[in-house]
């Protein structure tokens, strides 16, 4: 089930199987959910903003849970890490560990995130996967952390294609180092 969460004025959360974050002023959004949700969420999105105004997307990692719905955002630029790019491009089912959600990937430009675009702080946080992001949005004190951390200090499995276990305790030490009240994860768990 899909539903609506106002995080701050600026930032609002689209939470089912997996959350997408809106930044309203900025008309950019941080992952896109699993595809299977795409119903439910255009339907929430279009509560908040129509997704033909979405004018940028950035992916905190490419795994079908988070890139599933890149295809309702047709005006919108794509952006994820330098090493989620290498991958995906090197590997792309590794990458996004779902056949049908690889190929929609393959058809968006990704571009690489540049640390401070849209107010955003990127960290690198390998460890899910080798390019794993997390990004601050020191404005509001809110960090975005994807499948490094979540709410209830759980974490990201580390056993995938592309995950890198040997660095996620690094990861979540750079975290933990951040100023921010407010976490909003890849996932309500």
């Amino acid at each position: 089930m899909v539903s609506v969460h106002k995080i701050t004025e600026n930032v609002v959360e689209i939470r089912g199987e997996s959350s997408l974050y809106i930044l309203l002023k900025e008309k950019l959004v941080i992952d896109t959910g699993f595809e299977f949700e795409k119903k439910e969420i255009k339907t929430a999105l279009k509560e908040i903003i129509e997704p033909e105004d979405v004018k940028f997307v950035v992916f905190t990692h490419l795994h079908m849970d988070h890139v599933g719905n890149a295809d309702i955002f047709p005006n919108a630029k794509f952006y994820a890490s330098e090493q989620a790019i290498k991958d995906f491009k090197a590997e792309p089912l590794e990458a996004v560990l779902e056949e049908d959600a690889a190929k929609t990937l393959n058809t968006i430009q990704l571009s690489p995130i540049k640390s401070g675009e849209w107010g955003l702080e990127v960290i690198k946080t390998p460890g899910h996967t080798a390019g794993s992001i997390a990004l601050y949005y020191k404005k509001d004190k809110v960090l975005f952390t994807g499948d490094t951390k979540f709410r209830h200090g759980h974490i990201g499995r580390v056993d995938l294609p592309t995950s890198v276990p040997s660095e996620m305790r690094n990861s979540l030490k750079k975290l933990e180092e951040i100023d921010y009240e407010i976490m909003c994860p890849g996932h309500n768990y």
